[in-house]
């Protein structure tokens, strides 16, 4: 009996989970391994060196599974080793800091955009750069958002934490922007909030869309209806991250 396929998600947290979902719904021949290195997150306030050692760990461990395609659903992450991983990998590994590419028509109808992500993503100049390259015109109004991270990986959505929310949404309406680019995962458990704040008025940019065209690219369209399973592994385990992860799969986002 052949094997089903295996996609693997990995992010520091919960922010990959979003596109679980997504997988579920198009791939459900395939079984998913999610991958949450809870033992180093926030890889936002890490160093190089502390990533770099990130990596190799990384590395290591998910040459332990079969794996048929990666996805690195992790912007920090993907800026500072989605080469190392796709050269040390026969399969297919996808990377959200590439999904901003794919924009490039778009964007270039603006003059000012937001970007926020974690300290180490906005510090690493990845995206200022890329998308100056694409939209030499482009100015790129960028802020780390640690606060807003932390607020997503423990689901703080009391009304104090809203109000916190919408004080960073209007920090970056009176810069002007006419367009705002989530670069964390994180932030895609926040998309309700930051809408329900800026209205129709504001196009936000994030990963769900690119990575869902990359997976089609290399596997093609789901070949057949029966159920893969979904086997969670988190570096430092804990009962509430556990816990978290099931309640957020049983549908948040679907």
């Amino acid at each position: 009996m052949k094997r089903k396929r295996l996609i693997a998600v990995y992010d520091s947290g919960i922010g990959g989970l979003s596109i679980i979902p997504l997988l579920q719904q198009n791939y459900s021949d395939c079984d998913i391994l999610y991958y949450a290195d809870t033992k180093y997150f926030p890889y936002g306030e890490k160093s190089a060196d502390q990533l770099a050692q990130i990596a190799q760990e990384t590395l290591a461990f998910l040459k332990s599974y079969p794996i048929d395609l990666l996805i690195i659903a992790c912007h920090t992450a993907s800026i500072h080793f989605l080469s190392l991983l796709q050269d040390q990998f026969p399969f297919a590994v996808i990377g959200v800091s590439q999904s901003i590419r794919e924009e490039k028509e778009l964007l270039s109808n603006y003059n000012r955009v937001g970007l926020i992500g974690t300290k180490a993503t906005i510090e690493s100049g990845y995206y200022q750069t890329l998308l100056h390259q694409q939209c030499p015109k482009l100015t790129v109004v960028s802020s780390a958002c640690p606060h807003l991270v932390v607020i997503a990986e423990e689901q703080l959505y009391e009304e104090k934490y809203i109000q916190i929310m919408n004080f960073t949404w209007q920090q970056l309406k009176t810069k002007e922007i006419q367009g705002l680019i989530f670069a964390c995962t994180h932030f895609s458990f926040l998309m309700k909030y930051a809408k329900a704040f800026y209205g129709e008025e504001l196009p936000i940019f994030s990963h769900e869309g690119y990575v869902m065209r990359q997976v089609k690219h290399y596997l093609g369209e789901s070949s057949s209806d029966f159920l893969g399973t979904i086997e969670i592994v988190a570096t430092k385990e804990n009962t509430a991250f556990k816990q978290k992860v099931e309640s957020l799969l049983q549908g948040i986002f679907v």
